[in-house]
């Protein structure tokens, strides 16, 4: 922690009256004392108060006019039902006087590094995840597909958007639309079997190219031409094409 945060974000100070006055409120106490953490990806505030009744909040904040308000908005909205073994607890989300800001649970702990060789990346990231994904499952708006319960309802903004746009591609009003979602896989004929017949491909350690004949002398407009099939070691299959010396399309060129 630090007493001034990094230069992209404000200073507590610099939110608007109003807002820090809401925040206090909200609490039930002033706040007593400012901390300001290092790392971040957007300009908005960060900071950890300390209130006059000793309790501590994590706050994060932005201007709604700001592009990147979206994401505050978007915490705010999912916060309230991540469990606390997840994620810091959501405990208020304030939007007033053109500022929304979201008070966090404060918890102890420090920025890992993401280095490859890092110490912090097996530990501290990517054992965690299979636990933090266990329960993440059931939650609000979660609609089990299959045997294991997986897919999510998809957002209704969403859905209209691709309700409006069969109906234009069907060329009928929208209320005409069959509401029914489209089949998500379509069946797929096999693919004909090759004409050629089959080889055995060559042992991975074997080195050496098969070649095998496919048709001899098979009627051409200029000459017979024989086809060959050639495996390459590791599976690489190459057709040849051979033409006669004497022929006159190939010896006038």
């Amino acid at each position: 922690m630090a007493s001034a945060p990094p230069a992209s974000r404000p200073r507590w100070d610099h939110v608007p009256e109003p807002v820090r006055d809401a925040v206090e409120s909200r609490q039930g106490a002033p706040v007593g004392g400012i901390d300001y953490p290092g790392g971040g990806f957007t300009p908005g505030i960060a900071a950890r108060l300390t209130f006059a009744d000793g309790t501590r909040v994590f706050v994060k904040g932005i201007t709604l006019d700001d592009p990147t308000a979206r994401h505050y908005e978007v915490e705010a909205a999912v916060g309230p039902y991540l469990p606390h073994t997840v994620a810091p607890a959501l405990l208020w989300s304030i939007r007033t006087a053109g500022w929304l800001l979201n008070g966090y649970e404060d918890l102890p702990g420090t920025m890992p590094a993401l280095s490859p060789t890092s110490r912090d990346l097996l530990p501290r990231v990517v054992h965690p995840l299979p636990a933090a994904a266990g329960r993440l499952v059931g939650g609000p708006g979660w609609r089990g597909r299959g045997a294991r319960g997986q897919g999510v309802v998809m957002s209704e903004r969403r859905d209209r958007r691709r309700l409006h746009a069969r109906a234009r591609a069907l060329g009928i009003p929208v209320e005409q639309v069959d509401r029914r979602a489209a089949p998500r896989h379509r069946p797929v004929r096999p693919l004909p079997e090759p004409a050629w017949p089959r080889t055995e491909l060559p042992d991975r350690d074997d080195t050496r190219v098969t070649t095998q004949p496919v048709r001899s002398a098979s009627p051409a407009f200029c000459c017979p031409i024989t086809h060959d099939r050639q495996v390459l070691d590791g599976g690489t299959v190459m057709l040849l094409t051979r033409h006669t010396a004497g022929c006159p399309v190939w010896s006038a060129r």
